[in-house]
């Protein structure tokens, strides 16, 4: 009879945690990104995963931000093993260096990419740069061309 307060203690702590508002991740509602390629256009910055994702705004994180709104599911950028940039965006990589990791390869993109067929081309072709490399004042020099359908990167 000395345990009824342990057992409404213990009750009456699943009541109260059963009330409060937990905001879990449903794993089936991730999108693990491969690639992103980060283009410019006229008004700012465009961004499009190998999820087929897209974002854009006047900066990156105006774009990043979009991205993550208009997606349905949630876009996880820890995953990311390539970064496309063009010649217009290189100027980015600060800033893109604190959403990406370190390891992520580096390499321009010049065409329209197809970005479904982008990662497997380049998990066979690993550019030699990565963001790590750029940080320390390397420039990416290897280009990601496209033409006809096919992909060919050249130092």
């Amino acid at each position: 009879m000395k345990r009824w307060p342990w057992y409404m203690a213990a009750l009456s702590l699943i009541a109260v945690l059963n009330l409060l508002p937990f905001h879990g991740t449903d794993v089936a509602q991730l999108k693990p990104v491969e690639v992103l390629w980060v283009y410019g256009v006229e008004d700012g910055v465009v961004i499009e995963t190998d999820t087929l994702d897209r974002g854009s705004g006047s900066t990156v994180e105006n774009a990043l931000d979009h991205l993550m709104q208009t997606t349905s599911g949630h876009i996880f950028l820890e995953t990311a093993d390539f970064l496309l940039l063009d010649r217009q965006t290189l100027t980015l990589l600060p800033q893109l260096s604190e959403w990406l990791r370190p390891a992520c390869g580096v390499c321009i993109a010049e065409g329209e990419m197809d970005m479904e067929q982008v990662a497997a081309f380049l998990n066979a072709h690993p550019p030699g740069c990565t963001l790590r490399d750029c940080s320390k004042g390397a420039v990416p020099t290897e280009v990601l061309k496209m033409e006809e359908g096919r992909m060919e990167l050249v130092s």
